[in-house]
């Protein structure tokens, strides 16, 4: 009796299956990349990092537009909106910003 093989990788005591897919990691930040998150469409990522900067990414790795600049400090935490049209970000010294998709502030912090 012939078993048939799966047709993507499984992972081991796993019930779900899924393509593998290696790609060179992003570019662009230029310290530590401290949070991420996948815009609600699952079109585009955001990062935050440790040189003050957030950016906004394509699922293969170009960023979309310029760093957002705004923040003096390393950014921690960054999240969509739920409907994605803006994004929102923290940081350790108390204050949260929130960007529109072009990185501009929308409001003070």
């Amino acid at each position: 009796m012939e078993v048939a093989q799966p047709a993507e990788p499984v992972i081991p005591d796993s019930p779900r299956t899924f393509p593998v897919v290696i790609r060179p990691p992003f570019q662009g930040h230029s310290a530590s990349v401290l949070s991420v998150a996948f815009s609600p469409d699952g079109q585009s990522i955001v990062s935050g990092s440790s040189d003050n900067t957030i950016r906004r990414w394509d699922l293969n790795g170009n960023p979309i537009g310029d760093p957002f600049q705004g923040h003096s400090d390393s950014v921690w935490s960054v999240a969509f909106s739920p409907d994605g049209q803006s994004i929102v970000s923290g940081r350790s010294d108390n204050t949260i910003r929130r960007w529109d998709l072009n990185g501009n502030p929308i409001g003070d912090p």
